[in-house]
């Protein structure tokens, strides 16, 4: 993988250069500092073993002069000072640089979690349905954590490679021969390590294609847990996530193979590299006894860090598909942005109205020259059998269907010309498959906006029906309902999700499908409640079933994607 390959680090560096240049800088000068400390180490060994020694290499000249040039003594004491100030230079300026290094990558991280969920919420509803749950939990979470630690980790690559500039300078200055001969042996060891990193690259791969699926397939096993557990039919579940599991599995094993084959074929190659120097040093006499020995400290911290440079490289070329993952889920969601812009949609005082609408999906004719209005204060009814077109049309009326926003007009303007997200701020919506959060009650209808209080969350529930139940409920409006309102009964799941949609007082109520599921009295109940509220908004509500029919101003069938009006009468 060649540097323009690391996407994740580069973006960061483009998102926060000043940040990004900062912990360079520190790092450059903490390296820059432990050269120093490190030179430091020639005059101290030419005093433990002999002072004519030390000044016959290039680097021991050089230090005696810079030590000399400060006005410090060639003495034991002085020296040391300046080894242990330069060390502890470094080692404040690299905690600086990593852990600074280390609030960019969590900050990244947080960013792309925030492009992500704006990017999904402003997305059309058609992204939506074609996208799988799972995949954007898996980005929410793991992928975005990978990708903001690439930047942590190209930083410590960085401060690797600067502190093996650093030493092989040094030993250069001590012996170039050897030095040569070292990163000679260097270059070796990293072209020999290179096909473990490839596999470390298909690993990481595997890895986050098999995770994006695995979370999918849990997810929406989870969701349907109840029926399958019910019909004894979770055994089907069973070998879909083994499969998946066993896909990470290998990349995991690979990714396993990658690191140890990385490590032994290293510890080979430098066990023999060494041999090779040791012998011709101590045949050749090629450099002093204090050369000698720093040599053997340099090298020997050259060989670590060599390791921990490919070690770091390897978790990075993991990472980088996670990155490339969450990217292109991001791209996706904005490239699917709904439009912005238009005038304020006008409070709706007359009729919502569609005029003509020819509406295909999937390339499939779903709706045929449908007209129909729906005139303010009324009850309408869509009525007909599954599959006729009601909930297709009521998302036109939603603006969900972009290429028939010009069918749908508000009180004579276009949707085209309006601001959906104001529109929309005009309506309550109990959708077919309804959902609570496993939260309180107050929680599921005022979705925590702090404009409503509990006076607008009782106000609410009197008006869906719903005060009773809540009331006799010991925790009341901070009474947890249960994954997905489990610890409730259908009717006052129902009687939940009516209120939910009545506590921002909307002008529009759309009820998809309200009673399907619930027993005939809950049914009747529900039925007796919704002509009270037509008083105050406007309500359109998708049937099957005769009874919503019967309590309705108007009632259009639709039929084989074609709407007619059966009856019309007026408002109360």
């Amino acid at each position: 993988m060649t540097l323009g390959k690391l996407e994740a680090p580069l973006e960061i560096a483009r998102s926060h250069p000043g940040r990004v240049g900062l912990v360079f800088a520190l790092l450059i000068l903490a390296h820059f500092a432990e050269g120093l400390g490190i030179a430091m180490l020639v005059p101290i060994l030419g005093l433990l073993i002999g002072e004519g020694d030390a000044s016959r290499s290039t680097l021991a000249n050089l230090i005696g002069a810079v030590v000399g040039g400060l006005g410090v003594p060639i003495a034991l004491g002085p020296l040391l000072a300046l080894f242990v100030a330069g060390m502890t230079f470094k080692v404040v300026m690299v905690l600086g640089a990593l852990l600074h290094a280390g609030y960019v990558s969590a900050t990244m991280a947080a960013e792309w979690r925030l492009k992500l969920i704006e990017a999904l919420i402003a997305a059309r509803w058609g992204h939506f349905v074609s996208q799988p749950i799972g995949r954007y939990a898996t980005a929410i979470g793991l992928e975005a954590q990978s990708a903001g630690g690439t930047f942590l980790m190209t930083c410590k690559i960085a401060a690797t490679a600067l502190q093996v500039a650093i030493y092989v300078t040094l030993a250069a200055m001590v012996s170039w021969v050897i030095t040569l001969g070292a990163v000679i042996a260097g270059a070796a060891i990293f072209l020999a390590v290179t096909r473990f990193i490839a596999l470390a690259r298909s690993a990481g791969q595997r890895q986050s294609s098999a995770l994006n699926q695995l979370t999918t397939l849990l997810i929406d096993g989870l969701q349907g847990i109840k029926p399958l557990k019910a019909m004894a039919r979770v055994k089907w579940l069973t070998p879909l996530l083994r499969a998946e599991t066993e896909n990470l599995n290998r990349g995991m094993r690979h990714d396993s193979l990658s690191v140890e084959g990385m490590r032994g074929t290293q510890d080979l190659l430098i066990a023999l590299f060494v041999a090779g120097g040791a012998f011709y040093v101590l045949s050749q006499g090629a450099t002093t006894l204090d050369g000698v020995l720093l040599m053997a400290m340099l090298f020997s911290r050259t060989a670590g860090q060599m390791s921990q440079f490919q070690t770091l490289y390897r978790q990075l070329v993991i990472a980088e598909p996670h990155y490339r993952s969450l990217r292109d889920k991001i791209a996706a969601a904005a490239a699917a942005a709904e439009p912005g812009g238009g005038e304020p949609a006008p409070l709706l005082t007359h009729a919502v109205t569609v005029s003509r609408l020819d509406l295909d999906l999937g390339g499939k004719a779903v709706l045929r020259d449908v007209s129909v209005e729906v005139p303010t204060q009324c009850i309408v009814t869509f009525f007909g059998p599954s599959g006729a077109g009601k909930s297709t049309l009521v998302d036109a009326i939603l603006g969900f269907h972009q290429h028939a926003l010009d069918r749908i007009a508000i009180d004579g303007v276009p949707l085209t010309r309006v601001d959906l997200a104001s529109w929309r701020a005009q309506i309550g919506y109990v959708p077919q498959e309804m959902f609570l959060f496993h939260d309180t009650i107050r929680h599921n209808l005022a979705l925590g906006d702090p404009a409503f209080t509990d006076a607008d969350c009782r106000e609410a529930l009197r008006l869906a029906g719903a005060e009773d139940f809540v009331s006799a409920l010991p925790e009341g409006l901070d009474t947890v309902v249960g994954e997905r309102g489990a610890k409730l009964s259908g009717g006052q799941r129902q009687r939940l999700a009516i209120a939910r949609a009545l506590i921002h007082r909307p002008r529009l109520l759309i009820l998809d499908e309200p009673t399907t599921a619930l027993d005939p009295a809950t049914e009747a109940a529900i039925c007796q409640t919704l002509p009270g509220l037509a008083g105050r908004m406007t309500i359109v509500a998708i049937s099957h079933q005769p009874a919503l029919a019967r309590i309705a101003d108007r009632v259009y069938r639709l039929e084989d994607g074609r709407a007619r009006l059966e009856r019309h009468e007026t408002a109360a």
